[in-house]
C-alpha cells in the first residue's frame, strides 16, 4: 500500500486558528504545506460546509455545457463519475493523490479512471459532500479510444 497524505487547505487552517484550535493532531508542516496521514474529523465538516448544495435533496440534471464551464477555481472544479457530477473545488486540496487529476479531468468524465484507482465504496463515503447533480452519459476521451493510461 502506498503512502497517502492529506494536504490541509489554508482556509481550513485559518478557520481553526481563528477559533484557537491550532493544527489538528498528527499534522506536520512540510515546506509550505501542512499535511496529515488521516483526515481530521472537522476537515470533513469543513469540506461539506464549503461545497455548494442544491436545496430540497433532489439532484438537478446538469448539461454537458454547464459542466464544461467548471474547470478552474474561479468557476468551481467539477468532475463527472459515470452520471454523477461532483464539485471537487475544496476537496481537491486535501485529496491524498494530489490535485493534478482534478485539473486534468475538470469538466470531464473520469469514471473509468476513478474505478481503476479507488476500491469499491470510495465514492459512497464522499457522495453526500461532493455530488451536486446528475448528467446524461458523457464520453471518456481515454476509455473511448482504448487508451490504457490512467492520466
Amino acid at each position: 500500500m502506498g503512502f497517502s497524505r492529506f494536504h490541509l487547505p489554508t482556509d481550513y487552517l485559518a478557520e481553526r486558528e481563528k477559533h484557537g484550535l491550532g493544527l489538528p493532531a498528527g499534522a506536520v508542516q512540510l515546506g509550505e504545506f501542512t499535511v496529515t496521514l488521516e483526515p481530521p474529523p472537522d476537515l470533513l465538516e469543513y469540506i461539506d460546509k464549503n461545497t455548494p448544495k442544491e436545496e430540497g435533496g433532489a439532484l438537478p440534471m446538469l448539461t454537458h455545457e454547464q459542466i464544461a464551464t467548471h474547470v478552474d477555481e474561479d468557476h468551481g472544479i467539477w468532475i463527472v463519475i459515470d452520471d454523477l457530477v461532483l464539485d471537487v473545488t475544496v476537496f481537491r486540496e486535501v485529496h491524498p493523490g494530489g490535485t493534478h487529476m482534478f485539473d486534468k479531468f475538470a469538466g470531464k468524465q473520469c469514471g473509468w479512471q476513478f474505478r481503476g484507482i479507488h476500491p469499491p465504496g470510495t465514492l459512497d463515503k464522499w457522495r453526500g459532500m461532493l455530488v451536486i447533480g446528475r448528467t446524461t452519459p458523457l464520453a471518456n476521451e481515454y476509455e473511448d479510444r482504448g487508451d490504457t493510461r490512467m492520466f
